[in-house]
């Protein structure tokens, strides 16, 4: 019936069209309005080209004496942040108690086309995971630690890489606080 609806509604422009024709008008429309890759976002700035071609940062781990070092560096190469695992935030940042600025729309968008929507994250053997399944906008340095709303800090994630990131940064057991008792191992 609701089908039907839409053929009619759709008669003008569709004339004599199949359910088969419809359904692909249907999803057509609904990915041009909701697809960040289709959707056209005016943006409220323009992005300068400079920041388009400022690599992102990357997290990597190593070794040392006293434990686990985690460093987040540029493709370049030049170091941004290093310390040691778990890393030290305080409380009321990590509980809500900084509010940071809402990342506009446009950027949001930028960013989405520059990663073609899919996650960004690298493995150990250098693989990206590329899925497209629950994307997240990152701050590649996190809010928490000083990272800004900068095109250059912001990177695309599926949900499973967002949160192992986020453990990896501020240890399982400060990430468990803020969710559900079952998904915490």
């Amino acid at each position: 019936k609701l089908l039907e609806r839409v053929r009619e509604l759709k008669s003008h422009s569709n004339f004599g069209a199949s359910l088969g024709e419809i359904v692909a008008a249907i999803a057509n429309e609904y990915l041009d309005r909701n697809d960040p890759l289709r959707r056209e976002v005016k943006p409220r700035s323009v992005a300068k080209k400079s920041l388009v071609e400022e690599p992102l940062a990357e997290l990597t781990e190593g070794s040392s004496q006293g434990g686990t070092t985690v460093a987040i560096r540029s493709r370049s190469g030049s170091l941004l942040v290093k310390g040691s695992e778990p890393v030290s935030v305080s409380e009321s940042r990590l509980h809500g108690g900084a509010r940071r600025p809402s990342i506009a729309p446009s950027t949001r968008n930028f960013v989405r086309r520059r990663a073609g929507d899919a996650c960004e994250y690298h493995g150990p053997s250098g693989q990206r995971c590329g899925s497209r399944f629950q994307t997240q906008l990152d701050h590649v340095i996190p809010f928490a630690l000083g990272g800004t709303n900068d095109v250059t800090n912001l990177q695309i994630l599926c949900r499973t890489h967002n949160l192992f990131m986020a453990e990896k940064t501020f240890s399982l057991a400060k990430m468990c606080l803020f969710r559900k008792p079952l998904q915490c191992r």
